[in-house]
């Protein structure tokens, strides 16, 4: 018995080693063992463990400014404190309240995330009741810790590209002002004088949320004008100006404040591919 359903994890795994699990937990449903059950969902739960300790690795979680040590243990992240950072990083609470999503809304999906992940407990200890289960019974609850996994895999994934959507938005317009008024060391060598006319952003992402910063990655390309000579050259017919367009790529990072749209985005690279223009 190895449902088809259980292909449908697969796509939402991080690694190597946890496809490696998932196959295990196929090859639980094929033993002949009256464990087979228990066994199978005892893997599903600890593959759910593997999932989410990917998704928020512990050093990560531990440098938050948020971490609170909530187990007070030594070196112990709780399943909350996991979810926590899964779903929003090193962003505080209060900031996504304020810019782009309610925190009664993201508690609720962090209860059903933990919802999901108790239903992948609830078959792992071997009792009398799931000892003896019918293969109807078998059949039915395998499906139901398949839904689970994917319904505490898909929560984390649908709010956290909620979240990040959303910043998105209210980053766009930053970029697009920084990257206007930011000097081009590789179109500067190229004339005299170079103004910016247009930036169009072809895609745009941010790729890592930290408590007081936000980074970020684009690309896309600028139209210039470049003008030889000074303006009285350009004006007496010495001079000249020519427009032309390059692609550019740019890391930068936006530092939170109280209103993220006054934020100010801080470059970390900046680069305009001019190669077309020598060939």
């Amino acid at each position: 018995m190895t449902p088809l359903d259980l292909e449908k994890i697969r796509p939402l795994l991080k690694n190597n080693f946890q496809h490696q699990l998932l196959d295990a937990c196929a090859e639980n449903l094929k033993s002949d063992s009256k464990l087979r059950f228990s066994n199978f969902a005892y893997s599903i739960r600890e593959l759910s463990r593997h999932f989410l300790k990917s998704l928020a690795p512990d050093e990560e979680v531990k440098n938050t400014v948020w971490y609170k040590n909530e187990s007070g243990e030594k070196d112990v992240i709780t399943r909350g404190e996991r979810i926590k950072y899964a779903i929003q990083e090193g962003l505080q609470d209060r900031f996504l309240d304020r810019e782009c999503i309610p925190l009664e809304q993201l508690n609720d999906v962090k209860k059903d995330v933990v919802k999901a992940i108790t239903t992948l407990s609830k078959f792992t200890h071997i009792n009398e009741d799931t000892f003896e289960l019918s293969e109807e019974d078998k059949k039915k609850h395998v499906k139901e810790i398949i839904s689970a996994f994917i319904n505490f895999a898909e929560l984390i994934s649908e709010t956290r590209e909620t979240i990040i959507n959303n910043l998105e938005e209210l980053l766009s317009e930053e970029l697009m002002e920084k990257v206007i008024f930011e000097v081009s060391d590789e179109v500067d060598i190229l004339s005299t004088h170079h103004w910016v006319e247009d930036v169009d952003i072809e895609q745009f992402h941010i790729v890592r949320l930290e408590s007081e910063f936000i980074y970020v990655e684009a690309n896309g390309s600028i139209d210039f004008l470049l003008q030889y000579g000074s303006d009285k050259d350009v004006e007496r017919d010495i001079g000249a100006q020519l427009n032309t367009s390059f692609p550019f790529d740019v890391k930068f990072k936006i530092k939170l404040s109280k209103n993220l749209k006054k934020s100010k985005p801080e470059i970390e690279s900046y680069k305009v591919n001019t190669d077309d223009w020598y060939e």
